[in-house]
């Protein structure tokens, strides 16, 4: 009786599995998941006699969520996306591509944060504020991937800004007397940035 009550399980189990291919087929991701999740709950509570058919299962569910944060990741919902390849990855995580999955999602959320942090420190150049925008335009270099397009814009603003803060202090120190540490200060503008140092001069 009981090996004819896990069979039925197991039957039951697997007709459950392909109403959730049929939906995953019909573009009803999200049905398709919950079918086989049942499938898989069903399943295991027959005391891992089907390890077999759980594995059919996890897989099926981690493909579903992969299609969900692939969709998203189309709609630039980077969020969204690394959440689901998150589930991915809990639900297979043998495979590697869902790691890869997640850091590409994350990669894609720091860049656009990145070009969030530039814009504001452009804000803040042109309002005067150097040193805000430095470290503004710092924070968009960190953040952004090592290959994405525009991380030596990023880079080349921060050393712009960090120079033109440099070069105003060494003009302090200059009006000051402070030759010795003023000369220091232009230096350090120069090493940062020879064009802004350069241009510096000539705007004076």
């Amino acid at each position: 009786l009981s090996t004819y009550k896990d069979n039925h399980a197991r039957t039951e189990a697997a007709l459950i599995n392909q109403e959730g291919t049929i939906l995953m087929l019909n573009g009803n991701i999200e049905g398709a998941i919950q079918k086989f999740q049942k499938a898989l709950s069903d399943v295991l509570l027959h005391q891992n006699k089907f390890q077999q058919d759980a594995q059919i299962y996890r897989l099926n569910i981690a493909d579903g969520y992969t299609q969900l944060g692939n969709q998203a990741f189309e709609k630039q919902d980077y969020e969204a996306a690394k959440q689901f390849y998150e589930s991915a990855m809990r639900s297979n995580s043998s495979d590697e591509h869902h790691q890869k999955n997640i850091a590409k999602a994350l990669s894609a959320m720091n860049n656009r944060n990145a070009e969030t942090f530039y814009q504001q420190g452009l804000e803040a150049f042109e309002r005067g504020d150097n040193e805000t925008a430095a470290n503004l335009f710092g924070k968009a270099f960190e953040l952004s991937a090592s290959g994405y397009v525009n991380r030596q814009q990023f880079k080349d603003s921060r050393d712009h800004a960090n120079a033109k803060v440099l070069s105003q202090e060494g003009e302090k120190l200059f009006a000051d007397q402070k030759y010795t540490e003023a000369l220091e200060k232009f230096q350090k503008a120069k090493d940062t940035s020879p064009e802004e140092f350069k241009a510096s001069f000539k705007r004076n």
